[in-house]
């Protein structure tokens, strides 16, 4: 049983769970990087400033009591 003294975890028992927001922001950046190749470096840097400060920018905007809320919901989310 695992959690048992003397139990290892092994990869193919370990799940990696990520939310929505998070792979947005993470196919944001890739977008940026690729368009690396094809359009100019500061319209590039522009996108993935962009793609990481937009989802800071929706988290500031939350008042005390929406971001409380938001953390429990994403808190019982992750524990499944």
């Amino acid at each position: 049983m695992l959690g048992d003294v003397g139990d290892v975890a092994r990869p193919e028992q370990m799940e990696w769970h990520m939310t929505p927001h998070a792979k947005v922001a993470i196919g944001g950046v890739i977008i940026g990087l690729i368009l690396l190749a094809w359009v100019p470096w500061w319209l590039t840097f522009a996108i993935i400033v962009v793609a990481i400060a937009a989802p800071a920018v929706a988290w500031m905007s939350l008042d005390p009591s929406q971001r409380r809320r938001f953390k429990e919901i994403r808190r019982r989310q992750l524990n499944r």
